[in-house]
């Protein structure tokens, strides 16, 4: 397999992990949404995932964007 077809693999793997991401981050403010009147620990929790997705979302584009500049 040539260096070409890796990057490539690498990429179109990222932008799977990419969409899983959006998808959690999707679904975890929706479920922010409808509970925002309850603060709650599961409340608190949710806030600190969106966090942490939102932090892995920007991780993965870099990632990708430095993969398309090779």
């Amino acid at each position: 397999m040539s260096k070409v077809d890796k990057i490539k693999e690498k990429i179109s793997l990222l932008k799977f992990w990419l969409g899983i991401c959006v998808l959690l981050i999707i679904s975890d403010s929706t479920w922010l949404i409808n509970n925002f009147g309850k603060y709650n620990f599961l409340f608190i929790l949710g806030i600190i995932f969106l966090l942490i997705l939102f932090t892995a979302l920007v991780k993965l584009s870099q990632k990708i964007n430095k993969y398309i500049n090779e």
